[in-house]
Formats: structure tokens, sequence, C-alpha cells
């Protein structure tokens, strides 16, 4: 009741909102006969999953063949996840060309795309099942803490290009849509699944698929165990490395159906989940600080009408606690004096360790969401809604002793219109507005021109901004007494700062040659992005160390570059399928301001591609590549060179019984090191047992 409460006392929606809202509607009715609206061949009912061409729904809301997207998308399907053999979701992001994935520490992990790499990357807009996993305590996504087993998952859809027109400002690079198999209508069945092998890890899984009644529904409970990265020789003067970084984990889902009738469909995801790691720390004694994240989520949506006339209304709400605490030494030894003369700078504190809550506190987001799709004609299907967020935040690390919120208001439109037989137009636009500043509007507009039945080309122009996050906006990062007086400020942000902006351009070109069952999907791109709000300065404040760092709008990126994913099914060797995805990106970084203390990076790798082979042989084995390369950039000193080998087996156990045997051997040949000196990834072995009954 108090979410609900909470959120009716504050929800207000800017005027101008409102009417574009209105003006949206309006130009919709005035186009047609209100009494007729027509389906249109070129889009998809809502029902149907896969087709010839493949269908998407992140790129504009609206479900369309991935010839008629207005932005490059990329489909991570079942089969390669399958044939992956990776045990986090973010790894399966190496397939998609243009986005970076790696691991912070050994159960910490990061995905950019078009960005450097750092400990908590933001400008990705991350869903599952279309609920968003984007927590304000980082303004990141925590890809450890989303509840999900790789092997629950159907397929990804992942949007290559700025998508702030369709989901605003976390979608300022991209984004992502995990589509799990408990969101769709699964034959009814139980599975267990097990995973042993390398750095002692244990993961185990069980799901169960029934109904009641008319509520279809899906269980799923994981844990998950593992030691991380090994500790290092560094040298005679400090000869082992005491960074630590263990896991344990375990979540727990239910997610479930109920269709009254053919034009109302209501559904339901639940969960909960606990994740106790142990994350790198050199300033700790013990090599690490010990974190653990408690999270839970209810998500709600209820759909009415059909792929003609489509109204639905979604609710959620994400939680996080989170305790992370490290002791950094004794108060004395930090600032340099004798014991006796702490109380003499700090009035009333005695010497003691000091223990940093470095993490601890809490976050909340709160989403409502209204979408109407409509075919006002034959030619024209739109997409047009409302929404509003409260993010909730408390962290005294991060900003101080008070609970902080914000509410965001959205407004959104994406028209897609069929302008001859070859010629097809996406027009689309989102404006956001906070508490505390004035509406941000992002558009993008798309013409799409398909030349015969198996080539199109695409020219897509659009603007997107990314607004400071509320913990930027509150930012008051530093450590504090038990009492809440302040010993040393780190970090502020005194002014505010405005949101960053990109501009890009993309034209592609998509082949399919149905004879032989190969796509071709070419992108060349240029994009510039300004008012990095990442980068900061040092000013005067009388604390321990007489400064503080700020942040400033003084960063910018300029890419340009190509993507290409190619998909072939060899006919002279049945049963044999390859997928190459390969980025080039030439890129500049550089600062708008001299006296910058911190410079953005060109941590941006110039090449990288991934090559996927897979045979199908008799007897249900089946036998799988995997070629990555990444070159070096600024911060690595060496890039990617890897060879990852997977051997599946399938038996029919009988009738309603199958197993599954995998045994995935991943960098066989080489190791690295992945994003930082202490992430050494050498060869690692897999064994994953499956049983369905």
């Amino acid at each position: 009741m108090f979410i609900f409460y909470s959120l009716k006392s504050q929800v207000y929606i800017n005027n101008q909102i409102v009417k574009k809202v209105l003006a949206i509607s309006l130009i919709a009715i005035l186009s047609i006969n209100p009494s007729t609206i027509y389906a249109n061949d070129n889009y998809i009912d809502e029902d149907s999953l896969f087709d010839d061409i493949e269908t998407v729904v992140s790129a504009t809301r609206l479900k369309q063949k991935i010839t008629n997207a207005p932005v490059s998308v990329s489909i991570i399907d079942r089969e390669m996840i399958e044939a992956s053999g990776a045990l986090e979701v973010y790894e399966l992001l190496r397939f998609v060309p243009g986005y970076f994935s790696y691991a912070v520490d050994g159960n910490r992990y990061g995905v950019t795309s078009h960005f450097g790499a750092n400990d908590t990357p933001s400008r990705l807009e991350v869903r599952i099942d279309g609920r968003s996993v984007h927590q304000p305590l980082f303004d990141t996504v925590d890809w450890a803490t989303l509840g999900i087993d790789v092997l629950d998952i159907d397929h990804i859809e992942v949007i290559r290009g700025t998508s702030a027109p369709v989901f605003g400002s976390n979608a300022f690079l991209g984004a992502i849509n995990i589509v799990t198999k408990g969101s769709l209508l699964q034959k009814h069945q139980t599975t267990i699944r097990a995973t042993a092998g390398s750095r002692d890890t244990i993961n185990l899984a069980l799901n169960h698929a029934g109904n009641v009644s008319d509520v279809e529904y899906f269980l799923s409970l994981n844990a998950k165990r593992n030691t991380g990265f090994n500790a290092f020789t560094k040298g005679a003067n400090n000869p082992v490395d005491k960074n630590i970084d263990t896991r344990e984990s375990i979540n727990f889902k239910l997610q479930g159906t109920y269709t009254p009738n053919v034009e109302s469909r209501f559904m339901f995801d639940v969960g909960i989940g606990t994740n106790d790691s142990e994350i790198p720390l050199r300033e700790d004694p013990r090599g690490f600080s010990n974190r653990v994240t408690k999270t839970n989520h209810q998500y709600f949506k209820w759909i009415r009408g059909s792929s003609k006339n489509l109204s639905t209304f979604s609710f959620y709400h994400n939680y996080l606690q989170i305790r992370d605490n490290a002791t950094v030494g004794l108060l004395s030894g930090l600032l340099g004096v004798q014991s006796e003369q702490v109380p003499l700078i700090f009035p009333g504190q005695e010497d003691g360790e000091v223990i940093v809550d470095r993490n601890k506190g809490f976050a909340e987001r709160i989403d409502f969401e209204y979408e109407k799709q409509i075919a006002p004609s034959e030619k024209l299907n739109l997409v047009f809604g409302v929404g509003v967020r409260k993010d909730i935040v408390r962290s005294t690390y991060l900003i101080g002793n008070d609970t902080e919120s914000q509410n965001i208001f959205r407004v959104f439109s994406n028209a897609d219109y069929k302008a001859s037989d070859k010629v097809n137009i996406n027009l689309g636009f989102l404006t956001e507005k906070t508490d505390s500043r004035s509406p941000v509007t992002s558009p993008r507009v798309a013409v799409n021109y398909q030349l015969n039945d198996s080539q199109t080309f695409r020219a897509s122009v659009a603007k997107g901004l990314h607004a400071p996050s509320l913990v930027i906006n509150k930012a008051n990062v530093g450590f504090r007494f038990p009492d809440g007086s302040l010993t040393n400020l780190l970090l502020t942000n005194p002014t505010g700062i405005e949101p960053e902006k990109i501009k890009s351009l993309e034209l592609a070109y998509i082949h399919r040659w149905p004879e032989t069952d190969t796509q071709l999907d070419v992108k060349f791109f240029h994009e510039k992005i300004d008012d990095i709000f990442n980068s900061r300065s040092s000013i005067a404040f009388p604390d321990i160390d007489q400064s503080v760092l700020i942040y400033q709008n003084n960063g910018f990126i300029k890419n340009k570059g190509l993507e290409l994913q190619l998909q072939h099914k060899f006919k002279s060797i049945p049963d044999l399928d390859m997928r190459l995805a390969y980025a080039y990106i030439d890129s500049e970084v550089g600062s708008q301001i001299e006296d910058t203390v911190f410079r953005l990076r060109n941590s941006i790798p110039q090449h990288s591609a991934t090559l996927m082979v897979n045979k199908q042989l008799k007897n249900g084995y089946r036998l799988g590549t995997i070629l990555q390369y990444q070159s070096d950039y600024d911060n690595s000193d060496e890039g990617i060179k890897r060879v990852d080998f997977n051997i599946g087996k399938t038996v029919k156990l009988s009738n309603s019984k199958t197993a599954k045997l995998d045994l995935s051997i991943q960098n066989a040949f080489n190791h690295y090191n992945d994003f930082s000196i202490r992430n050494d990834q050498d060869m690692r072995g897999y064994l994953r047992m499956q049983i369905d009954f």
C-alpha cells in the first residue's frame, strides 16, 4: 500500500507531455475512419514468434519483420545459447557485433557498446520479458543478480544503436530484451539441471511448467557457487595477490499467464534472490570486501485486444538491498598522525578502525506504463503511450545520510508506415521529464528500401539523450563516521550537469539467400557522443585531503565503422551451420576541458569478431566450436584470442523423458587478462547434465 500511496501522492504529468500524447492520438484518429481498423499483412500477429524472416519487438515496441526495423538488431536464439557453453548471461553478448562483455572481477560483469569499459557501465537498457533490470543505486545492470539461468532463456533481442527514442535515457547506446521460456507458453514438464567444473563451480537449477485451471505457470529455482579468479604471483615485493572473489547465490521465480478469453491476457512475474560475493579491495587487509545483495521484484501486465488494436497496462517494482563492509585501517594511520591527535582534528571522535559501508543501502524502482497499439490503415501501424517511474535510493557512502527519490515521466510514440511496396518509413520519439529538469526528447527517423524479396537497404538518423541518474544528481561520495559526520568527501555534484548527447547515422544492407539459408547484415555507422559526464575534475574542499572531485560534462567520443553478421547453413554438409559477427570501430576519444584530472581513455577495441560453427551428428551428438578475437586497446596489454569447444549428446529415455549432456572447454589454447590484470582467463572446463520429464 505504501508503494501505491507514494506514487499517488507525487504523480504529476507535465502539460506539454500530455499535449504531445493528445496530438499523436488526434493525428491517428483523424487519418482513419474510426469504425475501420485494418490488419497489415506486413506485420506479424502477436502470437507468431517465428517466421521465415525473423521478427523483433524491441526496435520500436511494434512487432516487425527484421527487414523493416529502423535500427540494426541481433537475435541470439536458443540454438546459439545451448551451443555457447555460457554459464552467465553476459557471455552471450560476445556474439553481437559492436558489443563488448567482460569480467570486472570473478563474479561482477560488464557489457557495453561503442563505449569504454568500466566497473559499472551504464547507457544500456536491459530488460527481462519487458521488465527493466537497470538498477538506480549504481546506474548500471548487475548481471550477477538477474536471477535467471542461461538455459532458461528462449532468445535475446539486441538493438545495436541508440534506443533512447524507444526506451529512454537508459537505452542511450542500445537495448537488450531477454525473453525467457517462462514468459512463453511451454509444454508441461519438469527440468533438473546441474553444472560442475573449473573454479569449484557448482550450479543447480530446477524448473517446472504446468497449469492450474486457466493459469499457465513456470517455476524456476537456481543456485550458483564458484571461487572466482585464482590468486596470482606479483613479484618479490608483493608475492601473493590477496584479492578474493567467491560467490554464492540462490534465486526463485514464479511466472504465469491467465487467459480468460481471446481478447485478454494477464501476466505476472515475481521473484526473490540473494547473492553473497567477495569484491576485490586492496585497502582491506583481507584483500576483499564482503557484499551481500538481496533482491525481489513484482511484475504485472494486462494485455487487451488484438494485434489490430492492443492496449497494455504494466507495473513493476524492483527492490535491491546491499551490504558491503570494508575495513581500511586505523583513522590515525590514514591521517598520518598520532592516535591522541585524532580528537583534535575531529572533535568527539576517537581513533579506531575505519569501517566503510561502501555500498550499504537500498534502491527501489516503481514503474507504471500504458501502451496503445493500433493499425489506422493498411499502411500504418502506430504505438504510443505514457509512463511514470519512481526511483528511491539510500546510501550513506554515495549520497549521504538522506534517502533520495526522483520521479521520471515519459511519453513515447513510434509509427511504422509502408509508403509503397518497396519503401517503409519509421518515425519515433520519447520525451522524459524529471522533477527538477526540463523535458528532454530523443527522436529517430528511418527509411527502409526493399530492392527485391531478398535485399533491403536502410538509412536512419537518431538523436539520443542520457540524463544523469539520481545518484549522479545527488552525488556526495565520501567516508563518514557512524554518527554520519563527514571524514573525507571524495566526489560531489554541486551545480548539476547536463544530459549526454548522441547523434548517429546508420546505413545498412540486408541480404537473404533463401535457397542456401544464408543471411547477411552489414551496417555502416557514424556517431558522436558529447557532454560525457563520466569525467571528473578536482576543486578545493575543506576536508582531510583538502580537495574533492566533481562531475562535469567534459568528454566526447567520435565513432565510425562497420558491423557485420552472417548466418549460413551448408547445404552440401547437412546440419552444419556457421554464424559470424564482426565489428570495426575507429574511435576518437577526448576531453573538452584541459585540466581534467580523470580523462576518458580509449578502451574501445578497433577489431572484434566471433565465429560459431555447429554440426549436428547422428545418434543425438552435437559438436560446436567458437573462435573469438578482439584487438588490444589502451586499457589492455593484450587482445583476446580464444577458442571454445562444446560437445553435446541428447538421449531419449522414454516418450516423456529426455537427457542432455554437455561438455564445454573454454579458452582451450591461450589465456588473457580480462579487463584487469587480476582477471586471468585461463582454460576452463564444465560438464552440464539436464533431464526433462
